[in-house]
């Protein structure tokens, strides 16, 4: 499964994802990064710029002026992205729905791709769940 552009209304260089762990990818000391070297830790309001200028519903939400190095996503793009996000919540009530509700681990055919193995535990003080496909970008998660 081929993960599209993470397109969201965030200019295209900025950056804070997280890996599998939780650290920040390609960050020595945490916080926001732009892929065109804008320093977005020093001032607390910095990031403002690389928001859109307003929410769907036509407020305004930006207070401070954009950026001059702005990029937005196209609309095929974010399109793609909405699409995953959609898709991998179905997989994910898909998947959830399979793992049995008493036991605290064990392994099933992923019912989300069909291609790969659910692997999943349940912690015993508080049930919490950590679930993962072994089939790169189906799913996975930490409760």
């Amino acid at each position: 499964m081929e993960r599209p552009l993470r397109a969201t209304h965030h200019c295209r260089h900025y950056s804070y994802e997280r890996d599998r762990r939780g650290i920040l990818l390609g960050c020595d000391g945490g916080g926001p990064l732009c892929a065109r070297g804008v320093d977005l830790r020093s001032d607390p309001g910095a990031t403002r710029a690389c928001m859109p200028a307003e929410l769907s519903d036509g407020q305004s939400r930006r207070v401070v002026d954009p950026c001059d190095l702005r990029e937005d996503y196209t609309d095929p793009e974010r399109a793609a992205w909405s699409a995953w996000r959609e898709e991998s919540t179905r997989r994910m009530l898909v998947i959830c729905a399979a793992i049995p509700a008493e036991g605290f681990d064990g392994s099933l055919p992923c019912p989300g791709c069909g291609a790969g193995t659910v692997r999943w535990s349940r912690a015993l003080s508080n049930r919490h769940l950590q679930v993962a496909c072994s089939t790169p970008n189906c799913f996975s998660v930490i409760q």
